[in-house]
């Protein structure tokens, strides 16, 4: 089964133009079961009478979409082709006010995956597509707590923008590197507590990490790994309930300059999900 996740940014590109043609090709060559989309502006089009973007995105590639919304029109998007069980939005404010700009999300879809095994009986699995603060670890470590207050499946695939770092990702010269660049652009200090939590304490399994380790590349080359503008990795697939064998293959995608973010790609096998195994 194959998953995207992909902050959009907003329906603009690196060039500040409407990118909706750009990552419409992105993702159709993809050919993924689940896209988890971030920075979705909706309902948006380029000039009034047309469909929402998000509409035409879902009909240019075949699939539904189901729609999160964090505040005023900006939030998660998911897609698949696959039945749906249930939708649901998990609010992640990060300030005193209860909604605000700052305020992220979560979407929750309870996906039905029997087709994928020729109509076998399948237990659901859960699928969020979440997008934490940009701007403090506090913050993002907050949003999480809140969210795994509602995770009780035993299966879940979390993907989506975490704005997160994991230390082990680079070495002492890029961490130094990446140090220097946020303090002259007056940002926090360089941190993971978030990522090593939801791997000891949530029990995830990062599952491009596993994919890098695999093939013996973790760590060593961290601009062939980064996930957005900043050349960091902050965009994750996360896997819960799943062996590592189960995960595939993944790999970051080329965009092109569609996004300001590159899109994740994981392969993960859910065999484990059919009844009685």
């Amino acid at each position: 089964m194959r998953f995207v996740t992909y902050n959009i940014h907003s329906f603009g590109g690196n060039d500040h133009r409407d990118n909706l043609d750009r990552i419409t090709a992105v993702l159709k060559a993809t050919d993924a079961d689940v896209i988890a989309l971030q920075e979705v502006v909706h309902p948006t089009s380029e000039r009034a009478g047309l469909d929402p973007h998000l509409k035409r995105l879902a009909d240019a590639l075949n699939m539904k979409y189901y729609w999160g919304e964090a505040v005023d029109g900006f939030g998660n998007a998911l897609l698949t082709r696959l039945p749906v069980l249930s939708h649901s939005t998990i609010l992640l404010p990060s300030l005193a006010r209860p909604k605000n700009m700052h305020t992220r999300c979560a979407l929750r879809v309870e996906i039905d995956i029997s087709s994928l095994h020729d109509g076998a009986a399948c237990k659901p699995l859960c699928v969020y597509s979440l997008h934490l603060d940009h701007i403090d670890e506090e913050r993002r470590m907050r949003q999480a707590e809140e969210l795994m207050n509602h995770l009780k499946e035993d299966h879940t695939v979390l993907l989506g923008d975490f704005n997160a770092l994991t230390r082990q990702d680079y070495d002492d010269i890029h961490w130094k590197q990446i140090t220097d660049h946020r303090i002259n652009s007056r940002w926090e200090a360089p941190r993971s507590d978030l990522m090593r939590r939801m791997m000891e304490d949530g029990k995830f399994t990062d599952s491009m990490r596993v994919v890098y380790e695999r093939k013996g590349q973790y760590g060593k080359h961290p601009q062939k790994t980064k996930t957005c503008w900043a050349g960091t990795r902050i965009d994750y697939v996360l896997t819960r309930g799943f062996d590592e064998r189960a995960i595939v293959d993944g790999k970051v995608l080329d965009d092109g300059g569609a996004s300001d973010h590159w899109p994740v790609m994981i392969d993960l096998d859910v065999e484990c999900l059919k009844e009685n195994q």
